[in-house]
This record gives structure tokens, sequence and C-alpha cells, in this order.
């Protein structure tokens, strides 16, 4: 079991997008709700500072901003569904990933794909900064679809 202490969770992402429809619902006086986006980083392997900063920052935004674009119409319409995915991979220095895996299924097929598909058509991401050292590192994201803020996070926005 892992513990907090040797994991490295970097940045917390908060994707904000309303469903399909939105301007003719509010036409019609019918309140939206917008769906919560959030993507979870955790390195999973022997890592440094140079790791855990901008280069996992500059991963999530990336994967994020190609996720909205993926997003299934069943978090984003009617029902809201809820879930989270959680895939696993290796980022190569040149920014290859390699050995991707569905470690945790949302329950969703739909979901799936897209957390799966916003990672592969990401990649390849950017180069490895000289400082970091390693030739590939471990990387874990957690897709969360609709989840509610808890108490101990409060995640910043961050826009498209």
């Amino acid at each position: 079991m892992r513990t907090m202490r040797n994991r490295a969770l970097v940045a917390l992402v908060v994707l904000a997008a309303s469903g399909m429809g939105a301007v003719a619902a509010q036409d019609a006086g019918i309140p939206q709700k917008t769906g919560r986006f959030t993507i979870a980083p955790e390195v999973l392997s022997a890592h440094g500072p140079a790791v855990t900063g901008p280069l996992v920052q500059e991963l999530v935004r990336r994967t994020g901003r190609r996720w909205l674009d993926l997003l299934p119409a069943e978090v984003k319409g009617p029902g809201w569904k809820q879930g989270n995915a959680i895939i696993e991979f290796v980022l190569h220095a040149d920014g290859r990933v390699t050995n991707m895996m569905l470690a945790r299924p949302s329950g969703s097929v739909a979901m799936d794909r897209a957390a799966w598909e916003a990672i592969a058509r990401s990649a390849p991401y950017e180069a490895f900064p000289k400082e970091v050292g390693l030739p590939e590192v471990r990387l874990q994201l957690t897709f969360n679809y609709n989840e509610p803020e808890t108490a101990e996070f409060h995640p910043a926005p961050v826009f498209r």
C-alpha cells in the first residue's frame, strides 16, 4: 500500500465544461449545471523535483485540453454520470508514452476511452529537461468525471 509520503501528487487541475445545447437550454430558462472534470497526476517511480514541477504540470495541461474535446455525452448531459478512470504509463525522456494500462476502469467504456485517448493523442510530450536525469518516469493519471469537491481539495480552475 502506498502512503502519502511516497506519492507525488503534484497537481490537481479543474477543467469545467458545460453540456451540449447549453445555449438552447439557457434560452428556455432552464438552469445550467457545469460539469466538473479533474486530472490528478501521481509519479509512481523514483524521481526528483524536476519531475514534479513544470514537466508534470505541462503534461496535465496538455492532456486536459485534449480530454475536454473527448468527453463523452454521458458526462455532459442529463444524469451527469460520475466516475474516475486511472491510467498508468511510462513517459520516456524523449516524450514517448509506452506501457499504457487501464489500472482502474470507471465503469463506463466511453469515459475510459476518453481518458485513454487524451493521453495517446497528446503524445509525444515535451522531452525531459536535462536536470531530470532519468531515462523514463512511470506516471498515473486519475481522470475524475463530475466528482464533488472535497474538504481536502480546493483546486484552482484552469481555463482552456
